[in-house]
């Protein structure tokens, strides 16, 4: 014969806060109407002792006394109940964030390096104050401006009139997410700053579409003709580099200043022409806002080339998977599918094969 097993588990169910609070109501009306129904009972009784209705009176009397007995039992069967219930409250209350709401920006930043402290440094011996001071700095980077997506197309070629410099055509999307309840303007996220060589060919830097799609609007609006490429002196001494472009506004109108005046996201199409020495053989992008998914393709058209490239990043490597390279004979694609913080970026060079 077998035997059959049986797991025997307790039909005691856990009471919700809600249901003991219902319960709790019930009995103190419960007694509230029994301390009425006595009153009701004894003064019948005092002013109507010959009255036919007095033993209705005392029945009415006994009935109220009983509901007060019956509910101060069963209340007090709920005294440890009662109880977990005050300490439940007291726990929630300890716990619960709303209080947060009530402290000012400096309050809450003091809260969290104390807790910071408290979670992270507790068994350590000593810890740098320099750490804290990167802790602060990553975590202001929540009130700032990041990019949802950066993503970079170059293309180069050499120069058909001179072939001892190339054109670099260079496409740059992205999406600029704002994460603060006042608006934020945009234009300093266009005007993109490049160190170069001081050559004597015309154009060398000069702007082709600038296209930007503000908040819920359905369709880009071309903004090319609101811009210019301005060039001003970088360094004091003669160098290789000794020049700044900056992709700047024609006009510093305030009507011009607020065009790029968006709420939620600011979506950017640029394209640029460049034209650098062939002696330049690396491009070197370094990231000023945060960015969530960063992507790079850089190629060659008509020279051949062996391309080296790789990115630098506080968190990410080729090894952990954070970065990706894939090379093919004359391009390299670099991506980065999480964070670059503010001082990361890539870097890719050039050797020219014979």
């Amino acid at each position: 014969m077998r035997l059959a097993k049986y797991k025997f588990t307790s039909d005691k169910k856990q009471e919700s806060p809600l249901s003991l609070k219902n319960l709790k109501l019930r009995l103190w009306l419960l007694m509230t109407l029994g301390v009425c129904l006595l009153l009701a009972g004894v003064i019948y009784s005092i002013s109507s002792e010959k009255s036919p209705w007095i033993e209705i009176a005392d029945s009415i009397r006994d009935f109220g006394f009983t509901i007060i007995a019956s509910a101060t039992i069963a209340l007090l069967l709920k005294v440890p109940s009662l109880f977990q219930d005050v300490n439940d409250s007291a726990i929630k209350l300890l716990t619960n964030n709303n209080y947060l709401k009530r402290l000012d920006v400096n309050e809450l930043r003091k809260l969290r390096a104390d807790a910071t402290e408290s979670a992270y440094m507790r068994n350590v011996k000593s810890v740098n104050e320099t750490l804290k001071e990167l802790d602060l700095k990553i975590s202001e980077l929540f009130l700032q401006p990041y990019f949802e997506t950066y993503q970079i197309k170059i293309s180069c070629k050499l120069l058909q009139d001179n072939n001892d410099y190339i054109e670099k055509k260079i496409s740059t999307e992205f999406v600029l997410i704002n994460p603060r309840k006042e608006k934020c303007n945009g234009i300093e996220f266009i005007k993109f700053r490049v160190v170069q060589n001081k050559i004597n060919v015309e154009n060398e830097r000069s702007l082709v579409s600038l296209d930007v799609l503000i908040d819920n609007e359905r369709e880009f609006t071309s903004i090319k003709e609101k811009f210019k490429v301005r060039f001003t002196q970088f360094y004091e001494e003669s160098t290789s580099y000794d020049r700044l472009s900056i992709i700047t506004l024609k006009e510093e109108s305030n009507k011009d200043a607020e065009m790029l005046a968006f709420k939620h996201q600011l979506k950017v199409r640029l394209v640029e022409r460049r034209i650098i020495p062939k002696s330049d053989t690396s491009y070197l992008y370094r990231v000023i806002n945060p960015i969530k998914f960063f992507m790079i393709n850089y190629s060659f058209e008509d020279c051949p080339v062996n391309l080296i490239g790789n990115g630098f990043a506080t968190f990410q490597t080729t090894k952990n998977g954070g970065i990706s390279i894939v090379k093919d004979p004359n391009s390299i694609h670099i991506s980065c599918k999480k964070w670059l913080l503010p001082g990361n970026g890539i870097i890719i060079v050039h050797n020219y094969l014979k």
